[in-house]
C-alpha cells in the first residue's frame, strides 16, 4: 500500500543518500545542486530560518508498506494562474524498478488538487523517470539545459 506523509527535517539524511546513490547522480548531473539547494532551503524553512516565498513548499516521504520509497517535492506557484506547480521526485533505490513512482506522483496530484498545470523535467537518457511521467500523463514540453520539460494540464 502506497501512502504519503509529510517530509520532516530528520528525512533530510535518508533522502540525500538516494541522491548520492550512482543512477541518480547520473541522470540529476545538471541538476543536482539546484536539488540539493531545494533540500536546503526546505530544512530553512521547516526550522523557520528562512521568511516566507512567494511559492508554497510541498515535500513528501511516500511510503510503501510502511518504508520509505521515495521522496516527492512540490513548489507551487501562488502567483501564476492558472495555479501551477513544479514536481520533482527521487526513488528509494531499493524500491526500483517496483513502478510506484507514477502512483506517487498520481497521490501528489490528488492532494493538491487546486493546481491545474504540473512541470515535471527528466533527463531523456532515464528512461524510467519518463515512463513514469507518460504513465501519469505528462507530454513533453520543451528542454532546459539538457534536460526534457514535461507537462501536464488538467
Amino acid at each position: 500500500m502506497l501512502s504519503l506523509r509529510p517530509f520532516v527535517l530528520t528525512d533530510v539524511n535518508v533522502a540525500r543518500t538516494w541522491l548520492d546513490d550512482d543512477d541518480s547522480s547520473r541522470f540529476l548531473a545538471g541538476v543536482a545542486g539546484n536539488v540539493r539547494a531545494s533540500m536546503d532551503r526546505q530544512i530553512g524553512h521547516l526550522d523557520g530560518s528562512l521568511p516566507p516565498i512567494a511559492a508554497r513548499l510541498h515535500r513528501w516521504i511516500a511510503l510503501h508498506d510502511g518504508e520509505p520509497c521515495g521522496v516527492m517535492w512540490c513548489d507551487e506557484y501562488l502567483h501564476v494562474s492558472p495555479l501551477s506547480a513544479k514536481i520533482a521526485y527521487v526513488i528509494n533505490p531499493a524500491f526500483r524498478g517496483q513502478r510506484l513512482c507514477t502512483p506517487m506522483l498520481l497521490a501528489v496530484m490528488e492532494d493538491l488538487a487546486l493546481v491545474r498545470v504540473w512541470i515535471a523535467y527528466a533527463d531523456p537518457a532515464n528512461t524510467a523517470s519518463v515512463a513514469c511521467l507518460r504513465r501519469a500523463g505528462f507530454t513533453q514540453f520543451g528542454s532546459d539545459q539538457g534536460q526534457t520539460v514535461y507537462r501536464l494540464q488538467r
